[in-house]
C-alpha cells in the first residue's frame, strides 16, 4: 500500500492560506524583523482632532525589542489608550517603553490597548493612507501605512 505523502501537506496548505490574515496594506518591517501589519486609523466621531488606531506588532527576531516611539507627520502626539480601563499616566506613554519579545505578536485592536493620534493636523478621507513610523531601540524603524476607515 502505497500513502500519497502530498496529500496532507497540500491540505496543510490550503488550511494555512484559508486563515491567513489579509491586509489592505502588505506588512512594513525592518532588518531585525520587527514588522506592524493590518493598520487602520479610525477618525473619532466625538473629537475632530482625534483618531484612534489599530494595528498587530510582530517580532520575528530571536531577541526582544523595545519600541521607543511611534510617529506620523498628520498627529501632534501619539498615546496608549485602553477602551475599557482607566487612563493613567502610565497608560499614556505605553508606547514609549514598551518590550515586544522575541518571536512574539502583539495586537492592538479596538476594545483593547490602541494608539490615539492627539492633534489632527487636518481631516482625514476614508481610505488615505497615513504613515506612522515605529521607532526601536538598536533595530531601527518601521514605517507602515494605515489606511483611514470610518
Amino acid at each position: 500500500m502505497r500513502r500519497n505523502r502530498f496529500s496532507v501537506w497540500g491540505v496543510c496548505v490550503a488550511l494555512a492560506s484559508a486563515v491567513a490574515p489579509v491586509y489592505a496594506e502588505p506588512p512594513a518591517q525592518n532588518n531585525a524583523h520587527v514588522v506592524v501589519s493590518g493598520g487602520t486609523l479610525l477618525p473619532l466621531a466625538t473629537n475632530s482632532t482625534r483618531a484612534a488606531g489599530f494595528f498587530s506588532l510582530q517580532n520575528s527576531d530571536s531577541v526582544d525589542r523595545l519600541l521607543k516611539g511611534i510617529a506620523s507627520p498628520i498627529c501632534t502626539k501619539i498615546m496608549a489608550h485602553h477602551t475599557k480601563q482607566e487612563q493613567t499616566v502610565a497608560t499614556n506613554d505605553l508606547f514609549n517603553h514598551l518590550a515586544i519579545q522575541h518571536n512574539a505578536m502583539m495586537v492592538f485592536p479596538r476594545d483593547g490597548y490602541h494608539l490615539v493620534c492627539l492633534g489632527l493636523k487636518r481631516p482625514l478621507q476614508t481610505g488615505e493612507k497615513i504613515p506612522f513610523t515605529f521607532s526601536f531601540l538598536d533595530s531601527g524603524d518601521v514605517t507602515a501605512d494605515f489606511t483611514v476607515v470610518r
